[in-house]
């Protein structure tokens, strides 16, 4: 195709990385055009987007979807920010999932029921009897 018949259709000049090999000055290079891009981005104050994790896009150190799940849910009994669902959607940004989770107290050990008197009065009387359960 020539360059007549390009510029007729819309396509635009050659490109200056163009595999044909001709330069046009008029066209800016790949790297000179991402360079504008991230001068303009920064003149305008917009910042790259934060990092979303969700249940099927999990941060690398989530062993499953499961666990993800466990998390999400702490998170949002803790009240950490950054922390939502939509839908069946389970999200979290980078920064709450850095937020440390305060951990639950460790539950008391409850001392064993005493043995009731019949069991002591079956004891005494070497009547072996068999606790119900596991």
């Amino acid at each position: 195709m020539t360059p007549d018949k390009a510029t007729r259709r819309g396509a635009g000049k050659p490109h200056r990385d163009a595999p044909s090999g001709r330069q046009e000055p008029s066209t800016p290079s790949d790297a000179e055009m991402l360079a504008a891009l991230r001068t303009m981005r920064a003149w305008l104050g917009i910042v790259a987007a934060q990092a979303i994790y969700t249940q099927d896009t999990r941060p690398a150190d989530c062993k499953s979807r499961d666990a993800f799940a466990r998390w999400h849910r702490a998170a949002r009994r803790a009240g950490v920010e950054g922390v939502t669902v939509r839908g069946k959607v389970l999200s979290a940004t980078a920064v709450a999932w850095a937020t440390p989770l305060p951990r639950a107290a460790k539950l008391a050990l409850v001392p064993a029921a005493p043995e009731s008197l019949s069991d002591k009065f079956d004891a005494a009387l070497g009547i072996r009897t068999r606790k119900a359960g596991p």
